[in-house]
């Protein structure tokens, strides 16, 4: 008996667990790394946030892990060469998060197509999905499509 509670505690502990971490490398040749997706970002607004030093995205981080226990880790990045995306939906009834795509890039220049997020099934529940993604650019000049 005392085995059994003990792996009822084991497998609901991992039910929780419904973060998606993704890499979408393609032998280091995508400019877009896809590093996280969620649908519980408690941001309330749509953002979409280009962060180039590691203080911002620890603060991004420190605000999605509020409710969170154990909390997310922060990915590794190359602030250097790489630059962060996060696109988020703010509150949305039924939806999922949402997707980045790059269209077209130069050496100056990456422009960025944002993918219709997913309405779910109804669940009757409000979310804030949100997508964090890696460039692997440091271009200054990034252009957001709908």
């Amino acid at each position: 008996m005392k085995y059994f509670v003990l792996l009822l505690f084991l497998v609901s502990c991992n039910a929780q667990k419904k973060t998606v971490a993704y890499s979408t490398k393609d032998n280091g040749k995508a400019p877009l790394e896809l590093l996280l997706r969620d649908n519980y970002s408690g941001l309330k607004t749509p953002q979409i946030l280009v962060i180039k030093e590691p203080n911002t995205l620890r603060d991004f981080y420190s605000q999605i892990n509020k409710t969170r226990k154990p909390g997310l880790a922060i990915p590794n990045v190359d602030f250097n060469s790489e630059t962060v995306i996060i696109y988020s939906l703010g509150e949305q009834f039924n939806a999922e998060a949402p997707s980045l795509q790059i269209q077209s890039s130069t050496s100056t220049s990456v422009n960025i197509t944002i993918l219709d997020s997913i309405i779910a099934e109804d669940s009757g529940a409000i979310t804030s999905p949100f997508c964090v993604y890696k460039l692997k650019s440091n271009t200054s000049n990034l252009l957001f499509l709908k």
